[in-house]
């Protein structure tokens, strides 16, 4: 690979990784830096490496967590970190303390000056207001997460001085980004060996969302792992197409495999999770200019609303009417054992999978506004058409059959939201962007996130009639009426299934 060199800070990181006992590094790979801005520091392979081989491993002792850090050598802060502080919260005091205070007396100190730069990471909370707004219409504007970040930088501070770390008391607003942004890029979930029994279940790879993680508020003692920094595991970049590399973990170590042969030359590559480039950008501050293997692009429910108004001829007021009782009835709850269809938004996968859930929502939307006079209905009669509807509509949805209606509103909801993309993004993310840097590099990336959710929603417009069954509408109505006419009978039919197959 060429624009490649070893910086020096990258030759004492590996020195630092030789002098540590117990690491261990293939011969057969090299850690290099790139001069063309984006792939950062990473691992190639000098030699081919089979499928199956250690690429390294990584004693448990220098993992960077809330156990191994400076900070846990007072025992009181070791409990209160393990026991009763959030991962996040802890982890971020911990990078701090040992960047701010400890500095070059750090055992992790070579490591830590191969870690990102201030400022120097793309995701989007570095990202300005007019820089985010290049990414509209994408959902993901409404997931950077700054109102939560900020919540979580005040309980740092508090927590800090809780734990009477008076020294953190000068900590900035930008340098909590800077720590809680690298966490958010680098860190893995690590099982903890001999751990307390965790309470709940969790992945023991990848990295989690820090405004979800508050909301779970767990611990390394109740949740069994602990969110950390692997040294050299974090070099590797990541692809949804070409990773060949996985961290694999053990009793004593962290060994990153080769799951694919790698030719000579070629980047080694892990795997971050089931990304769309947009949470990519979010997370990580990087996109697949190709696309991820993973992409979606979110409907949003104000476009369903709008699209089946026109379609149907009804108005808003009792589009949103409809849905209101549909989400809120408790009969229809109880009948969707609690898994609503009403949510914000849907996703259409590259792949041309439609949520299961935006198509019932849907059928139930033509089917209910066929019906005559439902301008008319009470608030009682509507929830109990509802609740018919509803169930016939997941029977249909659950055998692959859909009415054609569905299909017509379906596509008319697609333009509708593809309207709201610029023009730009319609056209393919320029070669140029290895050369790229600053606004010129987040106007491109943006680009490419609006690129990879157009595609899917075009891949999703057709999908809905290749994948279902079609029926005449008339076949809904009757269902229907045969249900009214049976229900003032008296009779009692058998429910269909309540769960949607996706």
């Amino acid at each position: 690979m060429t624009g490649t060199y070893v910086d020096l800070k990258t030759e004492k990181f590996l020195q630092w990784l030789e002098a540590t006992p117990g690491f261990k590094i293939s011969e057969k790979i090299s850690l290099v830096n790139s001069s063309e801005g984006q792939f950062g520091r990473f691992l190639i392979a000098k030699e081919l490496i089979n499928r199956g081989e250690v690429l390294f491993e990584v004693p448990r002792d220098r993992l960077f967590n809330v156990l191994n850090c400076s900070l846990s050598q007072d025992g009181a802060i070791r409990e209160k970190l393990v026991s009763s502080v959030g991962h996040w919260e802890g982890l971020v005091l911990a990078l701090l303390h040992e960047i701010k205070l400890v500095g070059p007396e750090s055992k992790w100190w070579a490591y830590l000056q191969v870690l990102p730069e201030s400022g120097g990471m793309e995701t989007l909370m570095y990202w300005s207001d007019e820089e985010s707004g290049m990414l509209r219409p994408s959902s993901i504007i409404d997931r950077i997460g700054r109102h939560e970040a900020q919540e979580m930088y005040k309980r740092i501070m508090s927590l800090s001085n809780e734990l009477g770390l008076t020294e953190f008391e000068s900590t900035t607003w930008d340098e909590f980004v800077d720590a809680a942004s690298v966490i958010m890029a680098y860190s893995f979930d690590v099982e903890v060996i001999q751990a307390q029994k965790p309470v709940r279940k969790k992945t023991t790879t990848g990295n989690d969302d820090f405004e979800d993680e508050d909301a779970e508020a767990g611990t390394v003692k109740t949740d069994g792992y602990s969110k950390s920094m692997v040294p050299l595991a974090d070099m590797l970049n990541a692809d949804t197409h070409l990773c060949n590399a996985h961290l694999i973990h053990s009793k004593k170590f962290l060994k990153m495999k080769a799951i694919a042969d790698i030719p000579a030359g070629d980047q080694i590559y892990n795997f971050y999770g089931e990304h769309a480039n947009a949470e990519l950008l979010r997370r990580y501050g990087y996109v697949e200019w190709g696309g991820s293997k993973y992409d979606t692009a979110e409907i949003p429910l104000r476009a369903i609303v709008q699209a089946t108004a026109e379609y149907t001829g009804a108005s808003l007021d009792l589009v949103r009417r409809i849905l209101n009782v549909l989400n809120e009835s408790s009969k229809i709850e109880e009948f969707l054992e609690s898994e609503p269809l009403v949510l914000n938004g849907y996703d259409c996968g590259v792949d041309g999978t439609i949520s299961p859930e935006c198509i019932t929502v849907l059928q139930i939307l033509v089917a209910i506004l066929a019906l005559p006079d439902v301008n008319s209905f009470d608030d009682a009669v509507l929830e109990n058409r509802l609740l018919k509807t509803t169930q016939i509509g997941l029977q249909l949805v659950n055998g692959s059959r859909i009415t054609v209606s569905v299909v017509h509103l379906w596509k008319r909801i697609v333009n509708l939201h593809l309207e709201a993309y610029p023009s730009h993004a319609f056209r393919e993310v320029t070669p140029d962007h290895f050369q790229l840097k600053g606004n010129e590099l987040r106007q491109q990336m943006a680009q490419c996130v609006l690129e990879s959710e157009i595609r899917c929603l075009q891949n999703c417009f057709l999908s809905i009639e290749r994948d279902m069954n079609l029926l005449r509408d008339s076949t809904i109505l009757n269902m229907l009426q045969k249900r009214t006419i049976d229900d003032s009978n008296g009779s009692n039919p058998e429910p269909p299934t309540k769960r949607i197959k996706n």
